[in-house]
């Protein structure tokens, strides 16, 4: 009887130890070779993004491009034009042009672009870029925003990188003093966000949200979003036009971002008073802190995209590059820690701190594409920058082996708007809209792809 037993308890030693094998190999097999990722992702890049998208997304009668797509890629019949996707597609062409020069698709694709933002999206009246470009039948939109407007400048940058163009670096120019002189706060830094068609904000005296509808409850803050997206438009230009102003303004933005935005626990906040003190609900109740979710949140996404903004700004502008790596890191570390699923697979949407918690708890658990592409960038060059600390290779390893399979429509082509391990819905959800280009994804890839051959 004890011998039976004894047999017993070997066989299952043995089935742990061969399991316990078996899942270290499985581990194992995922961590993929520097030359089995640049071959994987050069394939995803080109051939499951930007293969898909350009050229269906030009729009060659009209100038710009086509942003609505059924799940399965076929064109919807209602196309609206923003300045953020057009000038996003318009950035992501230019930059795969130069990527890969023998492609002749993105070089045609950036010049619909350019025509696009010059033809269409310019007031010619009032100036600055319409965010919706004006239908003939009704009157423009009564408001800008300097989140678009950035974006305008951002693609117009990079175009005239990649061209030379010289009216495509005027017209950037003109965006550029435009935005400042309409939106720049000159007694506590940064830009203000929502503005009327003729550029009036809340530094205007005249400035009447009540008249801006749902946006004028928030005209009177200043805000994350359209902050980093200004810090990442002037970084681009400044790259080819090395202003004085234009310096002075991208080192403001990097500094109020750096050392403003980001509080002490290492996350961003997302809504100001015009002196930058933070719009802060942790002190309330739980009820009231979930209620204001989208005032007071922490975006772990926005957080990884941040990292990478702040440290390509600072390496631009030759300046508080030590510094602001100290920053980042910090950031990317609270982020793996706090945002990420169970062994890195997938970043999660939005957390809240609650009274007296040292961590966020996750309070939106979905997984956006735009937030899992930004990820693989940000965990890359970090994984380059801190060799000696594995966490962020594998990290990204995880991420890149997820994406594969739960955010990458493998059939069709593109990314799903949200990752399907968790929202399966999305499967049959548009592939683009307004909000979704292949700029988070484009990005990403491409850089992944540049660092992985470098």
């Amino acid at each position: 009887m004890k011998k039976l037993i004894t047999l017993n308890l070997l066989v299952s030693l043995l089935f742990v130890i061969n399991n316990c094998n078996s899942k270290v190999e499985d581990q194992a097999s995922q961590q993929l070779s520097k030359e089995e990722l640049t071959e994987e992702i050069e394939f995803y890049l080109k051939d499951k993004l930007l293969h898909i998208w350009y050229p269906r997304m030009v729009d060659k009668e009209n100038g710009g491009y086509y942003t609505n797509f059924n799940s399965d890629w076929t064109l919807m019949e209602t196309q609206p034009k923003m300045i953020v996707s057009q000038a996003r597609g318009l950035w992501t062409a230019s930059k795969a042009a130069e990527l890969f020069p023998d492609d002749p698709r993105y070089l045609d694709a950036a010049h619909y672009g350019f025509t696009g933002l010059r033809d269409t999206m310019w007031d010619y009246q009032k100036g600055g870029f319409h965010f919706f470009a004006p239908n003939p039948n009704e009157a423009p939109s009564a408001i800008k925003q300097s989140y678009g407007i950035a974006f305008g400048i951002y693609g117009l940058a990079a175009y005239y990188k990649l061209t030379s163009n010289p009216e495509a670096l005027e017209l950037a120019k003109k965006a550029f003093f435009w935005l400042d002189e309409h939106a720049h706060d000159a007694e506590h830094g940064g830009y203000y966000d929502i503005l009327t068609r003729e550029g009036l904000s809340a530094l205007s005296p005249d400035f009447n949200p009540e008249l801006l509808g749902r946006y004028g409850e928030i005209a009177n803050y200043k805000d994350y979003n359209s902050s980093i997206h200004i810090l990442e438009a002037f970084a681009e230009l400044y790259v080819v036009w090395k202003d004085e102003l234009l310096k002075d303004r991208l080192r403001e933005m990097l500094l109020i971002t750096r050392d403003k935005i980001i509080g002490e626990k290492g996350y961003m906040s997302l809504y100001f008073e015009k002196d930058w003190t933070a719009i802060s609900f942790q002190q309330e109740s739980d009820s009231v802190i979930k209620q204001n979710f989208w005032l007071d949140h922490v975006t772990f996404g926005h957080d990884i995209e941040t990292a990478y903004l702040l440290l390509e700004a600072a390496e631009v502008l030759g300046e508080e590059v030590e510094e602001t790596e100290h920053f980042t890191k910090k950031m990317v570390d609270l982020a793996l820690e706090n945002g990420f699923d169970e062994e890195y697979k997938g970043v999660f949407d939005g957390g809240n701190y609650f009274q007296d918690e040292d961590k966020p708890q996750i309070t939106k658990g979905s997984k956006n594409w735009w937030s899992q592409a930004e990820a693989l960038n940000t965990l890359l060059i970090f994984a380059k920058h801190y060799p000696d600390e594995p966490v962020y290779m594998e990290a990204f390893q995880n991420m890149w082996a997820f994406c594969k399979e739960y955010a990458i429509d493998k059939e069709n082509g593109g990314w799903y708007e949200e990752t399907i391990d968790v929202t399966p819905s999305s499967k049959n959800k548009k592939k683009g809209h307004v909000w979704k280009s292949n700029y988070h994804t484009g990005r990403s890839l491409m850089n992944c792809y540049k660092m992985l051959h470098q």
